[in-house]
């Protein structure tokens, strides 16, 4: 079997788990366990940076390094304010993943026909979308491990066209 039918048939099936399971269950079974985890340290990563740049942040973070650094020079040096930082904001973003996934879990048990409706297609477009991102994902990988994989079709373009890339961008050289 060709791998572009292979590709075709991953994403047919999981848009018919898809509106089987509908939205709310997709995400909720997504969000649970190791995915939820990803998802928070993903999370933790994308905003952590502009969260620490926050002033109240900034001096917490000062605070407890100067007061660990007090105690014992070695965890100054650790930077035991950054570490405690992160794992407080991967608290926070659990427990607003939790939330969330209750509320939109809620929302989407509701007998209402346009919300069913939407359950079902967002369930599909879902199910579809992280298929996809397993096989970009997939891709990615493989063009690391070999330059030279022979695909055509649909995964030829993906392959051209993928918006995930593991590999390191070497700056040109500065001129002068």
């Amino acid at each position: 079997m060709p791998i572009n039918a292979i590709f075709w048939i991953s994403i047919a099936v999981a848009a018919l788990v898809g509106v089987l399971l509908g939205f709310g269950r997709s995400l909720k079974w997504f969000t649970k366990g190791i995915f939820g985890i990803i998802i928070a340290v993903v999370v933790c990563i994308m905003i952590g940076g502009t969260v620490m740049k926050w002033p109240f942040v900034q001096k917490f973070i000062e605070d407890v390094n100067i007061w660990f650094g007090e105690r014992w020079a070695f965890l100054a040096r650790i930077h035991l304010g950054t570490i405690i930082f992160y794992l407080t904001l991967g608290g926070v973003v659990q427990l607003a993943r939790i939330i969330i996934v209750k509320i939109i879990v809620g929302i989407t048990k509701s007998k209402n026909k346009a919300i069913r409706v939407f359950n079902r297609i967002g369930g599909v477009l879902f199910m579809a979308a992280f298929i996809f991102g397993l096989w970009c994902v997939a891709l990615a990988v493989l063009t690391d491990v070999s330059a030279d994989v022979p695909f055509d079709g649909t995964l030829a373009w993906l392959l051209e066209n993928n918006p995930i890339t593991f590999g390191v961008w070497v700056a040109p050289p500065m001129p002068g």
